[in-house]
């Protein structure tokens, strides 16, 4: 079974480990974990509703900004390094960013306050 935060389905993340470790880098240094917020969700319906149509790497740009404030480079960095990938802070902070902006994605399409549509081939 795969692990995933709450309200996650795993559509835009696929592999949420990174954001676990990142928790408890955090707890054993008594930092406060990242969660989603009720303002993240209202920043996305904000955007939504001002957006005719949007794509989804646009949402993701858009969205990265406001997570990447609440992540910390040195914790990010020792997530990664305790799942063996070395990296710089920099680059951790926006790759656990990443993951946050594809979790709340998921989860506003879970509580249908967005629809994502689907591509077919």
């Amino acid at each position: 079974m795969v692990k995933r935060p709450l309200l996650a389905s795993g559509t835009i993340v696929e592999d949420y480990e990174p954001l676990f470790m990142y928790w408890r880098v955090a707890e054993d240094r008594g930092i406060e974990k990242v969660v989603l917020k009720s303002e993240d969700f209202e920043y996305l319906k904000l955007i939504i509703s001002r957006e005719e149509k949007i794509t989804l790497l646009e949402l993701k740009n858009r969205l990265l900004s406001i997570m990447l404030e609440r992540v910390n480079p040195d914790v990010a960095a020792e997530a990664y390094r305790r799942l063996s990938i070395e990296l710089p802070p920099d680059v951790a902070k926006k790759m656990i960013a990443e993951v946050l902006v594809g979790w709340l994605i998921e989860a506003a399409e879970t509580l249908n306050l967005i629809r994502l549509r689907k591509m077919y081939k």
